[in-house]
């Protein structure tokens, strides 16, 4: 009980601080205190009944209720802004460390694509021929400078696409319904393997190929929106999917700044959890030598 009081006490510090600092920010924590829904009783909206003594056989007192009662604005509460904030950072740790090692697999694999990385991130940067060292202490991307890494970007799109961080996702049926021809009853469980939908010979050429550039925005535009869901897809989606691309990209600029990537095994083994984990990656590296790839 007293580990728990001084949980509570810190995620209310937290953001009291937030609060306390002036003016509301456009960062995220600021942006969830002062989140308002003007929508109707939080008890209607989660589809609860209304308070009665009669009983609600079929929901229509609780679905009249949800429309006649009058609006009322929801906040959040400090604990919920808290625990928003905490599983925004802290729940994407594992998925964007297993991206991240396939990426940089990706990269050892494709020397011609890592370089076309390096000296794209060198251009944006604007990085002078310097130590790695130095280069990653002075060139800190912006997010301009990040927004800018357009081939990076779909190397990172293409290699979440050959090897997703969330294998599989799962999702619970809350009525009868028909996907496909295949019925599906009321409470039902269903996994749905996101790395062979992005495989799907249908939707991409040359499908267990390594290619970037099938994500120019030219060859986006035709994709079906079903046929990459490394984040997900509709309400369900990953609200953090951008900021995941960032950071990928931001680990993705230092390492090609700091090293030159080669495998030193062809084989690799793998793994499927919660996540699609590379267990074994041996590689070779050579520290950049910025002069000579000038």
């Amino acid at each position: 009980q007293q580990q728990q009081q001084q949980e509570e006490q810190q995620q209310q510090s937290m953001t009291q601080d937030s609060g306390e600092a002036g003016e509301a920010g456009c960062d995220l924590l600021s942006m969830m205190i002062e989140a308002e829904d003007d929508g109707y009783d939080r008890n209607y909206i989660d589809g609860n009944a209304p308070p009665s003594d009669e009983a609600d056989v079929d929901g229509s007192k609780a679905r009249t209720q949800r429309r006649s009662s009058p609006p009322k604005v929801i906040r959040f509460h400090n604990q919920e802004v808290a625990e928003e904030a905490l599983q925004m950072f802290l729940v994407g740790y594992k998925t964007l460390s297993s991206a991240f090692s396939w990426l940089v697999y990706h990269l050892a694999k494709h020397p011609y694509v890592q370089q076309l990385v390096y000296k794209e991130v060198r251009r944006v940067l604007g990085s002078s021929k310097t130590s790695p060292a130095t280069v990653l202490a002075t060139s800190v991307p912006s997010l301009e400078q990040l927004n800018e890494m357009t081939f990076s970007r779909w190397v990172v799109m293409e290699s979440m696409r050959l090897r997703p961080a969330a294998p599989l996702l799962a999702r619970h049926v809350t009525e009868d319904t028909v996907i496909g021809g295949y019925e599906f009853e009321k409470g039902d469980n269903i996994l749905i393997s996101t790395y062979l939908i992005q495989r799907a010979a249908d939707d991409f050429e040359a499908a267990d190929t390594f290619s970037a550039a099938r994500w120019d925005p030219a060859d986006v535009g035709a994709m079906r929106k079903a046929s990459f869901l490394a984040f997900g897809a509709g309400s369900r989606s990953c609200p953090a999917e951008g900021l995941a691309v960032l950071q990928l990209l931001a680990m993705l600029s230092a390492w090609v700044l700091t090293w030159q990537t080669y495998l030193a095994d062809e084989k690799v083994e793998e793994q499927v959890t919660f996540t699609y984990e590379l267990r074994r990656l041996c590689l070779h590296l050579e520290p950049r030598d910025h002069e000579a790839d000038e």
